[in-house]
């Protein structure tokens, strides 16, 4: 073992959590005609099993949005050859 594998089990861990992001984002992307916007920040009231699953949708989405950053980062640094051209 190298000393310092710790950095590729980051780098690999980073990777995984992009595609479960971005696996999760496909499966609760909006479809039938709502709009996007609306789909990102709509909760509706009632019945109380809607309320949470917007909650669960909205939340989700929006924590997303900084997963990816945070795992793109952490991935660009412990593999700069994957993320540079």
């Amino acid at each position: 073992l190298k000393p310092w594998w710790g950095m590729e089990a980051v780098g690999v861990l980073g990777l995984v959590l992009l595609f479960s992001t971005a696996s999760g984002v496909y499966l609760w992307w909006p479809r039938g005609g709502v709009r996007f916007w609306r789909a990102t920040v709509q909760v509706p009231r009632r019945p109380r099993q809607r309320l949470y699953l917007g909650l669960h949708n909205v939340i989700g989405f929006w924590s997303a949005v900084v997963l990816v950053v945070v795992a793109y980062s952490g991935v660009a640094m412990i593999f700069p050859g994957l993320t540079r051209a």
